[in-house]
């Protein structure tokens, strides 16, 4: 039986309780279930060379040692640290010592899509830091006026200038835009990402991505051309807690 929560899981994970296997089968998994056997085949295929190439240490009872085990564990876990498949760029790193963030560090952001994740997960939250990460919120996009309205007053409340959109290419096209967040209905998001990155601007896309392979390919294809970044956004996975 699985351990109730993410919380459990993730401990009995870490105990060796449940397997990879367990967890990528639990209702809300640690991580993303279709990027889960991805990495795992990559992990066996970068440490199987390193485990199989240990000459053992055998026990006079002809049983491993736990001296043994332990530098096959410590040596897997280099191999796994140094796969490239973990490191990423980030985009607004934060500055060097003594150096001050001015209006030119500035990451400007635009919202398509200000529904229910979009306000509350999205505006709210990022209005709630964007002066430790020196955001500014300057556009909304929504199909509806009333959320529209509500997340311009919202965000201009406390100072502030927002344009507002109800069609995603116009705000795509405004030039002072570095990332849009998008968080619409799911076959908007395909045609969306392609056309921010290719407009020069940074993406975070609610899950999921696309809703088909093609597009998934086309979307790769977009963010590989373009070189922007693209994060897609499963709170569970994305965030540090």
């Amino acid at each position: 039986m699985f351990p109730s929560g993410k919380a459990a899981a993730k401990i009995a994970f870490q105990q060796g309780t449940i397997g990879w296997s367990a967890v990528l089968s639990l209702p809300h998994c640690l991580i993303d279930p279709e990027f889960g056997w991805p990495i795992l085949r990559l992990l066996e295929e970068t440490t199987v060379k390193s485990f199989n190439e240990m000459k053992p240490i055998e026990s006079p009872s002809g049983r491993a040692t736990r001296r043994e085990f332990i530098r096959k564990t410590a040596t897997a876990a280099a191999v796994v640290a140094a796969t490239p498949l973990f490191k990423h760029t980030v985009y607004g790193q934060a500055p060097a010592a003594g150096r001050v963030l001015g209006a030119n560090d500035r990451i400007s952001v635009g919202f398509i899509g200000v529904g229910g994740q979009g306000m509350n997960a999205h505006v709210r939250i990022m209005k709630s830091n964007a002066q430790a990460n020196n955001v500014a919120q300057i556009a909304v996009c929504d199909v509806w006026q009333k959320r529209i309205g509500a997340a311009k007053d919202f965000i201009e409340k406390d100072g502030g200038k927002v344009t507002t959109y109800d069609d995603y290419r116009k705000l795509i096209e405004q030039k002072d835009i570095d990332a849009v967040v998008i968080a619409t209905h799911d076959p908007i998001h395909a045609g969306a990402i392609i056309a921010a990155v290719e407009s020069g601007k940074h993406v975070y896309c609610e899950k999921p991505m696309t809703r088909y392979l093609g597009e998934a390919f086309a979307v790769a294809d977009a963010v590989k051309k373009t070189g922007k970044i693209l994060q897609v956004g499963s709170q569970g996975c994305s965030a540090q807690a």
